[in-house]
């Protein structure tokens, strides 16, 4: 997504079309990006708590997941 909206970005950029419409197009895209970090930090924000959730009530598989999860990365996995 980041990608297309830095294409579009630059298509804008390089459109010969009137600086009002230029600059509306400018500001939906920049709404379009704003609008595409706030939904990340929500999915993290989610996934976050759903990892406290699992570990509270299941912590020994969590703690199995942790060392496996460090074993792979220590291993170059």
């Amino acid at each position: 997504m980041n990608e297309t909206l830095e294409k579009l970005e630059q298509e804008i950029h390089n459109t010969e079309i009137d600086s009002v419409k230029k600059a509306e197009l400018e500001s939906l895209v920049a709404k379009l990006k704003s609008e595409q970090e706030s939904e990340k930090e929500g999915l993290v924000n989610d996934l976050t708590k759903l990892i406290e959730d699992f570990e509270s009530s299941h912590p020994q598989v969590t703690g199995l997941l942790s060392r496996v999860s460090n074993f792979l990365s220590n291993s170059g996995i």
